[in-house]
């Protein structure tokens, strides 16, 4: 069996944004890579961002993550799967989480790719919050 499935809900998603954000000041080897990661994925219901290939499956944690690099899993399937929940953020919005995303990497003295690409959730990001059970 994979150990690397898809996510199949939006709230497995958070959840999965939620994790890579508690995990980051533990993992030498996650802030190394922030510089790295392209695609970045907003939340508005934990107000974190994190990156495509860390939340696009299932029970992802630090050490399941940087195992990965030994598969055969880019960022491209991820990317793909994650249009079901996000689109591309645009004008205001992508300046403030973009904003956001510079402030949580410069906490790591990092700065985020040159190339960086942000996502909202595609049901209006500030204005509509549907529930999400984290358990």
């Amino acid at each position: 069996m994979d150990k690397y499935r898809l996510v199949e809900t939006y709230a497995q998603v958070v959840k999965n944004i939620a994790r890579f954000n508690s995990s980051l000041p533990a993992s030498d080897e996650l802030q190394k890579r922030l510089p790295a990661f392209l695609h970045w994925y907003y939340s508005p219901e934990v107000n974190a961002l994190a990156p495509a290939r860390f939340i696009a499956y299932q029970d992802m944690d630090s050490s399941l993550y940087l195992a990965m690099k030994d598969s055969d899993k880019d960022s491209r399937e991820a990317v793909k799967w994650l249009c079901h929940w996000f689109k591309p953020a645009e004008e205001l919005e992508l300046d403030s989480l973009k904003k956001h995303l510079i402030i949580m990497t410069a906490n790591f003295n990092k700065t985020p790719h040159k190339l960086v690409r942000v996502y909202e959730p595609i049901n209006s990001i500030r204005l509509i919050k549907e529930p999400v059970f984290l358990h």
